[in-house]
């Protein structure tokens, strides 16, 4: 069970569908929004861990708005509702992004698992979100000098290489060290390539080791991580 209760938007074209789905997710950890159009989504101010979107909504509009909802956005999980003979357009919606697929009639038990898999996937996105957020305010309070022996670092640099490449002494660089630690709330070398790998992953970590610009630090914070899918074809 998923705590705390999730928020979970659900625009179905098929009536009987529509309530047989909810009825068999609504619960204490799941609550299930049924919404009439698009625009109803649009306007709403809960924020839902999950969205079951009718590739048919709205006349086909439902299967426009799953490729838009999973190219702009890394937080919340979009699920494909469809039938057998839809199989082709679940397809592409999963190409895009989308995570996962609930044919049509619902498997109840195997929904509840797949809408369950897909809000922890959307929790650890925004965890991932604040961390990246937080790593990079931090950042970008270094100075040029700090931010410079912070690239060696995450390079993999030691002390006396970084002092050779910079042409300053080592007593200096540990200066230097020891106040970007303290910035970024670290104790170690290891913890911060650690950290910064955690945070923005390996090809961040190569980034950073190369360009520690403003510019760099924005785009990393802001990336978006398009979630796998689960891979639940259709049968």
């Amino acid at each position: 069970m998923l705590t705390p209760s999730s928020n979970i938007a659900l625009l179905e074209s098929d009536v009987d569908q529509r309530k047989r789905l909810h009825d068999g997710l609504q619960g204490t950890s799941r609550y299930v929004h049924c919404l009439d159009c698009i625009d109803d989504l649009i306007q709403s101010k809960t924020t839902f861990d999950a969205l079951v979107i009718d590739v048919d909504f709205e006349k086909g509009r439902g299967e426009k708005l799953i490729a838009e909802l999973s190219q702009d956005s890394d937080v919340t999980s979009v699920l494909i509702s469809a039938t057998e003979t839809q199989l082709h357009r679940a397809l592409l919606c999963l190409e895009k992004g989308a995570m996962s697929v609930l044919e049509k009639p619902f498997d109840l038990k195997r929904a509840r698992i797949v809408v369950d898999e897909a809000i922890l996937g959307t929790r650890l996105r925004r965890k991932t979100r604040r961390e990246r957020q937080i790593m990079g305010r931090r950042i970008a309070t270094l100075t040029d000098r700090q931010r410079e022996v912070f690239s060696h670092m995450v390079a993999g640099k030691h002390v006396k290489e970084i002092a050779l490449e910079m042409g300053i002494g080592i007593k200096t660089v540990h200066t230097f060290r020891t106040q970007l630690f303290d910035k970024l709330d670290i104790d170690s070398p290891l913890q911060l390539i650690r950290d910064i790998a955690m945070v923005f992953g390996r090809r961040g970590l190569e980034q950073l080791s190369q360009s520690v610009d403003d510019e760099t630090i924005d785009a990393l914070v802001h990336q978006i991580r398009k979630p796998k899918y689960v891979d639940l074809p259709i049968s």
